[in-house]
C-alpha cells in the first residue's frame, strides 16, 4: 500500500499502477510501463510523501534486488516472454557497473527463457489460468460487497466445480452452512427477488475477449493471457423462455465484462466496472458460429509446424457427413430460398460470404492435410475428400451458386490425390510430399 501511494503521488491521483509497477513492492508477474522507475531510483531524494506515510529510501540496489526477485517469479509463473522487458532495465545497469558475471547470468537466463517459449508454443501445453466471474448477493452478509462482481484468475485448469466448491466452503465457514446458497446458472439475477436470509454466490466461467482489431496481436496463449481486462460469456435463450430451441428460434446473449485493472495483477480477483450485453438473433447466431469455425481452421492452418492431429479433428468436424449437421443445418435454415426472405437481406448476404470463406478454408485445410500425411492415411484422406465433395454439392445447391468453381475444383483434387497416392505407394519409404 505504501508503494502504491508513492506511485500515486508521483503520477497523480487518477494513476492506476499496473502489475509490474506494484511488483517493485511485491514482485509478481508482469513487466510494463516502468521507464519512470529508473528516474525514481536515481532521484530518491525527490520523493516527498505526504504526512502520515513513512519516508522510503529507494536506491538503485533495492530496485535491482526487487527486479531480480520479480524475474524469478515471472519464470515460476511460466510467463517467459516478460523476462525480455525486465532485463532491458537490468542489463544497462549491469553494463554501467561493469558487472560482467551478472550480465552472463542475464543472457543465459534469457536464452533459457526464449528456448522455453519456443517449446511451449510448439507443444501448446502451457496453461496460464482460467477466469471466472463471481457475484455476491445478500447485504445482510456481504454488506458493502453485496451486488459487486469480480473476475477471479484461477491457476492452470481449475474447473468451475472446483472454484464453486472452494468459495462455498469458504463462506460456509464465515456465515454458516445454512446461510450460503450457490446460484448454479449464468442468468441475470434480480437481487430484490432473493431471500434476505441467505448469502448468494454466483460463479460463471468467462473467457478473455478481444475486439476484432485487437485479435491480430493476440496470436498465442501468452498474448491472450497478458494485460487483459475484458472478458465475456454467452447464454443461449429463446423468446419463449427456454434455453434451447430450433435453429430459427435460437438466440444468444453475449455478456462482456471489463475489470478495473488488467491481469496478471497483485491480487487474484479484480472488480468488474463495466458490463455490456449484446443479443444475437438466430441468423446472427449462425453467422457467429460459422465465423468461429473459419477462425479455428485458419489458426490451425497458419500455425507452424502443423499440428496434424488438431488439423484432422477440425477437418472431420467441419466436412465429414456424420458430423456436418451444423453447417448444413444453418445453411438450410437461413439460406434456402424458401426461408431466406424471412431475414434481413444484409445478414443473409453476410452469411453467404461466411459460407464461401468456410468452403475455401476447408479446401485449404484439406490440401494442407494432403501435404503432411504419410501413406498409411491414404484411405482417410480420400474419405475426407469424398465427404468434402458431398458437402460442397449440398451447399452449392442451397446457395444456388457454384461454390469453388462448382464441382470441377474438387474433381481435380480427387484426381490429383489419387495419382499422388498411387505414386507414393509404389515409391520406397512411402513418405508424402506436397
Amino acid at each position: 500500500k505504501k508503494w502504491k501511494n508513492t506511485m500515486i503521488l508521483l503520477r497523480g491521483k487518477d494513476y492506476k499502477p499496473d502489475a509490474f509497477t506494484l511488483a517493485i513492492a511485491h514482485p509478481l508477474l508482469a513487466v510494463s510501463s516502468v521507464a519512470f522507475l529508473l528516474d525514481v531510483a536515481c532521484s530518491s531524494q525527490t520523493l516527498h510523501l505526504h504526512t502520515g506515510l513513512v519516508d522510503t529510501v529507494f536506491t538503485m540496489d533495492s530496485l535491482i534486488n526487487q527486479l531480480e526477485l520479480a524475474g524469478g517469479m515471472v519464470e515460476r509463473s511460466e510467463r517467459y516472454e516478460l523476462l525480455g522487458n525486465l532485463y532491458r532495465i537490468l542489463i544497462p545497469i549491469y553494463e554501467a557497473r561493469r558487472n560482467y558475471s551478472a550480465l552472463v547470468q542475464c543472457y543465459s537466463h534469457l536464452y533459457q527463457a526464449y528456448s522455453r517459449v519456443v517449446e511451449v508454443n510448439a507443444s501448446q501445453k502451457r496453461l496460464l489460468g482460467r477466469y471466472y466471474r463471481v457475484a455476491f448477493y445478500g447485504p445482510v452478509y456481504f454488506e458493502e460487497e453485496a451486488g459487486k462482481e469480480y473476475v477471479y484468475k484461477e491457476p492452470k485448469v481449475t474447473s468451475l466445480a472446483e472454484i464453486s466448491e472452494r468459495l462455498y466452503h469458504q463462506y460456509c465457514d464465515k456465515f454458516g452452512k445454512e446461510a450460503v446458497k450457490m446460484i448454479m446458472d449464468s442468468n441475470f439475477v434480480e437481487a430484490d427477488e432473493l431471500e434476505s436470509r441467505y448469502a448468494y454466490i454466483q460463479v460463471t466461467h468467462v473467457s478473455p475477449y478481444f475486439p476484432e482489431e485487437e485479435r491480430i496481436n493476440r496470436q498465442n496463449e501468452f498474448d491472450r493471457n497478458n494485460n487483459i481486462n475484458t472478458f465475456m460469456f454467452e447464454m443461449p435463450f429463446t423468446q419463449g423462455g427456454k434455453a434451447h430451441g430450433k435453429l430459427e428460434e435460437q438466440w444468444k446473449r453475449r455478456v462482456i465484462h471489463k475489470t478495473d485493472y488488467t491481469f496478471p495483477y497483485v491480487k487474484k480477483r479484480i472488480q468488474i466496472v463495466d458490463t455490456e450485453v449484446l443479443e444475437m438473433s438466430p441468423i446472427e447466431v449462425a453467422i457467429d458460429e460459422m465465423e468461429c469455425r473459419v477462425k479455428e481452421l485458419l489458426e490451425i492452418i497458419n500455425k507452424k509446424p502443423t499440428d496434424i492431429k488438431k488439423l484432422q479433428l477440425r477437418l472431420q468436424g467441419s466436412i465429414s457427413v456424420q458430423v456436418n449437421a451444423g453447417p448444413l443445418a444453418y445453411a438450410s435454415t437461413f439460406l434456402d430460398e424458401s426461408h431466406s426472405a424471412s431475414y434481413p437481406v444484409n445478414q443473409v448476404l453476410r452469411l453467404k460470404d461466411v459460407y464461401r470463406e468456410f468452403v475455401c478454408t476447408c479446401k485449404e485445410a484439406l490440401d494442407l492435410n494432403n501435404s503432411v500425411i504419410n501413406s498409411d492415411q491414404y484411405e482417410y484422406q480420400m474419405a475426407l475428400e469424398s465427404n468434402f465433395s458431398e458437402l460442397l454439392q449440398s451447399l452449392s445447391s442451397i446457395l444456388n451458386e457454384p461454390l469453388l468453381a462448382a464441382q470441377v475444383a474438387i474433381d481435380s483434387v480427387l484426381k490429383r490425390s489419387s495419382q499422388h497416392y498411387l505414386s507414393m505407394i509404389s515409391s520406397p519409404g512411402g513418405a508424402s510430399s506436397a
